[in-house]
């Protein structure tokens, strides 16, 4: 393993039998803030304190943190793994891609979304892991679902206005269209609140998502089941 990153990973302590894999340290505020919403909403929730949240700031150092998971502070306690990681361009490809990463470090591989699949990842440790491509219609990152919970937000007409409105000089090559639309729709959303921010999960912290829409029902499922007895 090149670089700094394994020195990164190797400094985790494993605090809790359940690991929350995401990509980066703005997700890591979000699922921090979607849990809080989830523990007040019912007492069924209780079992997010078992979770410890883990970012590998990119989807290309997944496999770095795999391989070292058995040789971390702790490690005998992880009983479950899950991770959640962006669909981009096509959720069937991301997902298949963390499929081979699994396979080639010898964990246990699901055969898909959110059901678990269990197996040893060392001679005495059995663990399951789970994984969840966030997409909205196959294709997509967090953002996507977060501006699918405000749809019906005030703002939100007026923010695709903006665009519509810059169409144009994208169309005439006046200006440059934005690399990622998805984060600049929702800046530009953020931008209309109290608090303006531009990180999802700040965004989260303030209540900014609506947590209760069916957007987020895939991240519930997910977390059923890893908290489950």
């Amino acid at each position: 393993m090149g670089g700094d990153s394994p020195n990164i990973f190797e400094r985790i302590e494993i605090t809790h039998p359940y690991l929350l894999i995401v990509e980066g340290k703005d997700e890591v505020e979000f699922f921090k803030a979607f849990f809080q919403f989830l523990k007040k909403s019912s007492y069924e929730w209780d079992g997010l304190n078992d979770i410890q949240i883990i970012s590998t700031d990119s989807k290309d150092k997944l496999p770095k943190l795999l391989e070292i998971v058995p040789d971390l502070v702790n490690s005998d306690q992880i009983k479950r793994i899950a991770i959640i990681q962006d669909a981009d361009n096509d959720q069937n490809r991301s997902f298949q891609q963390i499929q081979k990463i699994l396979t080639k470090i010898g964990f246990p591989v699901p055969e898909c979304q959110i059901e678990p699949k269990i197996g040893k990842i060392n001679v005495n440790q059995v663990i399951s892991v789970q994984v969840l491509i966030i997409s909205v219609d196959g294709k997509g990152m967090l953002e996507d679902i977060c501006l699918d919970s405000v749809s019906d937000d005030c703002a939100m007409p007026c923010v695709e206005s903006f665009f519509n409105c810059l169409s144009k000089f994208y169309l005439t090559s006046e200006l440059i269209p934005p690399k990622n639309l998805s984060k600049a729709k929702t800046r530009v959303f953020l931008a209309s609140r109290k608090e303006c921010t531009l990180y999802i999960g700040l965004a989260a912290k303030e209540g900014y998502w609506n947590f209760e829409k069916p957007s987020f029902d895939k991240m519930k499922e997910l977390l059923q089941v890893l908290i489950m007895n």
